[in-house]
């Protein structure tokens, strides 16, 4: 790697600071990520990654994020599908903040008509479903990414 990626990771099952795990199975790739060399920050809500965003929109090389989250104070609730259409929506955000930004999102989400909405986003550089992608997996991927690889 030429620098360090700088990654936004967006998941409202994250526990930000934390250095052991905390329940929640995103710790272990929050830590991989780490580990293999990237800058991460990490949002736990829409809100936090809006305003982190808004601040320094061109300071990431590429953002990470969820489907199923609540959509905060910063998103309309029925417009994010009361939090089942939140990522949708808020890749959108992203898109007016940081038009360059590529976004990964991963996900357990599985629906074709979500699937759908994110193909159509020329922002969203892939959709990983968590359940195929072990934390060292999605680590290889976004390497690719950095490298100029498909992920």
């Amino acid at each position: 790697m030429g620098h360090q990626m700088r990654i936004l990771f967006v998941d409202d099952e994250l526990s930000p600071g934390a250095d052991e795990p905390s329940g929640h199975y995103m710790w272990y790739y929050t830590r991989a990520l780490r580990e293999a060399g990237f800058v991460l920050e990490e949002a736990s809500s829409v809100d936090q990654a809006l305003a982190i965003l808004s601040k320094s929109p061109t300071h990431f090389d590429l953002a990470i994020l969820d489907v199923l989250m609540p959509p905060g104070e910063s998103l309309d609730p029925e417009g994010a599908g009361y939090g089942m259409r939140t990522g949708v929506v808020l890749a959108d955000r992203i898109r007016d903040i940081a038009p360059v930004l590529p976004l990964v999102v991963l996900t357990n989400v599985c629906s074709d008509t979500v699937l759908k909405a994110f193909q159509e986003k020329p922002n969203v550089s892939v959709v990983i479903n968590k359940v195929d992608c072990t934390p060292f997996q999605l680590v290889d991927r976004l390497r690719a990414m950095h490298n100029g690889q498909d992920a």
